[in-house]
């Protein structure tokens, strides 16, 4: 995913009054950073925001809940004749074939950004993933096939998951992906099956609507003990909440997720648990632009009362953010804390204990450690320790770097994702879980697996079809090829059964000829980039000359004349035209109206 500049920290009382405030009515960007307003990843959610809010300013609450509840209750008013049929058929991407990465590197077979890994503690080739905005799917087969399991749901946005490790068929999973990046949407409440995913229901909705989850914990004994860490969500919300949202942390259930109990405050970014006792727990407390509160917690209680735990990272300079947290299973005395530094939003440190449970935890720092997330460790950043060897780290964020005697006087460091190369993964890490001695890990492109510590690489996206779509394009005469434009997996095309990656960015708006389908086609990326192509995608010309991009949303539309392929407009804050897109080299855009004054959304030809 392309990188965001992140905040400055928050002088403490106008952060509380951020905290408390809501959005007006009126639809005005937030006064942020011109480095922050002008980055790729403000602009983008600014634009799903203006998308969403209009006319009111804000999103009202449950109004997707509500929207799916009329859904099912007009449904259920049709007569049987009338009753809606199974029609629909998925067309994919079930992934992008030859997919890339920002940065130009290809990474084949992406799908798209994955959140949440839970492994099922009797089967270690039953995995459940979740998806950034694709719900959750399952696999009985360590990623050879995939299956979707929560398409019916209030919400697909996915942060968490875990199962009962006394009881697999019981499954918990937190909608609303807790990652602080763009387009991270808050979620519903918390789902829970009790037969092994086949169905779901919702619980929670005033406790955590309008929130994500980062992490899930379930108590290995009694199934219906549960300890939850909960953040912000970015649906509708950035720099001021909206409306009705309820507190974030660590919460606690002890009656399967029907009531919850809030623990600490606020935003709640990892939580980790001794594996040979419930009691003891970690858990990170990290508003991402800074916060007084923010730092590392223990609990040795099961949750129930938690308490700083004073570390280095409390006299560097900087401030903490995000908090990562990481147990070594074959000795939990061992714990790695990963900490973001929210000022610049790289790695303030990476520090590890190896008494994580006396009553003063000795920590070093271990200073060789890369700037591994930096400078978006709010966004992806994730650690893992070795199952068997609490020397050996992976960490997470744009590459995947395994560190070997990790230790302050040790430590040696090899950046093993290969985002450059066609044998690596894709960039972002964002979770990471291991099954048996196979390592998954999830990041914005989907699922990758290795059995031999990073050395090579099996994709594991197969048929996930998980890719977010802004736009796309059908062929009138064959209904077998198509343009998508995609979130941050640029442009595909539809050929038979394939998705193939023709153009990066974020993929937007495209169109095919009508009079030469099969050859010219407009495609366009990120704030009004518009490219054209005469060979089917094989070359790409500049398509956008004239067009002042000033006032242009992230994602713009362009539109072309159903009867004339020539004829194109495309909006900023103003309307742009040309009468001669494919007939010239390159074409070129003059104005085509007033001054609109904010930017263009929609646009449409009269079907005369």
């Amino acid at each position: 995913m392309a990188n965001l500049k992140r905040l400055w920290l928050i002088p403490f009382v106008v952060l509380v009054l951020w905290l408390l405030a809501g959005y007006g009515a009126a639809q005005q960007m937030p006064q942020v950073p011109p480095a922050l307003a002008n980055s790729k990843q403000f602009q983008r959610w600014w634009w799903a925001f203006q998308q969403r809010a209009y006319p009111l300013g804000d999103i009202p609450k449950d109004a997707k809940l509500r929207a799916l509840q009329q859904i099912e209750q007009f449904k259920a008013s049709l007569p049987p004749a009338l009753q809606p049929g199974g029609n629909w058929i998925n067309i994919g991407p079930a992934p992008i074939v030859g997919g890339v990465d920002p940065d130009g590197d290809l990474n084949p077979k992406s799908s798209g950004r994955v959140a949440a890994i839970a492994v099922s503690p009797l089967d270690p080739n039953h995995w459940l993933i979740g998806a950034a905005q694709g719900g959750i799917w399952g696999t009985p087969n360590g990623g050879i096939t995939w299956t979707p399991l929560t398409d019916a749901q209030a919400s697909l946005a996915m942060g968490a998951i875990a199962f009962a490790p006394s009881d697999p068929t019981i499954i918990y999973a937190g909608t609303g992906e807790g990652q602080f990046g763009n387009l991270g949407y808050a979620g519903a409440g918390l789902l829970k099956s009790t037969d092994g995913g086949n169905t779901w229901t919702l619980l929670a909705t005033d406790t955590f609507a309008k929130t994500a989850f980062s992490d899930i914990k379930v108590d290995p004994i009694n199934p219906d003990i549960v300890v939850v860490a909960t953040v912000f969500g970015l649906a509708g919300l950035d720099f001021k909440l909206p409306r009705d949202v309820p507190p974030r942390g660590i919460f606690k259930s002890t009656d399967g997720g029907v009531s919850w109990s809030r623990k600490h405050g606020p935003d709640a970014t990892d939580l980790d648990v001794d594996p040979t006792n419930f009691n003891n727990q970690y858990a990170g407390i990290g508003f991402p632009r800074g916060f007084l509160l923010n730092g590392v917690y223990r609990s040795t209680d099961a949750g129930e009362t938690w308490t700083l735990i004073s570390g280095p990272w409390e006299i560097l300079p900087g401030s903490v953010g995000r908090v990562e947290l990481a147990i070594a299973p074959s000795n939990p005395n061992v714990l790695y804390v990963s900490i973001h530094e929210a000022d610049s939003g790289g790695l303030l440190g990476l520090f590890r204990t190896d008494n994580a449970w006396g009553d003063t935890p000795l920590w070093t720092q271990i200073t060789s450690a890369p700037d591994f997330c930096g400078p978006f460790c709010d966004y992806a950043h994730e650690i893992i320790v070795d199952p068997t060897n609490p020397d050996i780290l992976y960490a997470g964020g744009f590459s995947l770097w395994k560190c070997e005697t990790c230790s302050a006087a040790a430590a040696t460091w090899t950046d093993i994702g290969k985002t450059d190369s066609l044998n690596g993964i894709h960039v972002d890490q964002h979770i990471m879980a291991w099954a048996g001695n196979r390592l998954i890990v999830g990041n914005d492109g989907g699922v990758w697996i290795t059995i031999d510590g990073g050395n090579s690489w099996v994709n594991r996206n197969t048929n996930l079809s998980i890719t977010q779509f802004y736009a796309g394009s059908i062929d009138p005469s064959n209904p077998l090829f198509a343009l998508g434009g995609s979130q941050d997996n640029g442009t595909e095309v539809l050929l038979g059964a394939d998705w193939l990656w023709i153009f990066g960015g974020d993929g937007a708006a495209n169109a095919i000829s009508k009079s030469h389908p099969n050859t010219d086609w407009a495609v366009s990326f990120n704030n009004l980039g518009i490219r054209r192509t005469t060979d089917g995608g094989v070359n790409f010309n500049p398509g956008d000359l004239g067009i002042d991009k000033t006032g242009a949303p992230f994602i713009a539309r362009f539109e072309k004349c159903p009867h004339n392929d020539d004829i194109f407009i495309a909006g900023t804050d103003n309307l742009w035209r040309t009468n001669i897109f494919f007939s010239i080299p390159i074409p070129i855009w003059l104005p085509n109206g007033p001054e609109m004054g904010s930017a263009i959304t929609a646009m449409a030809f009269a079907p005369s």
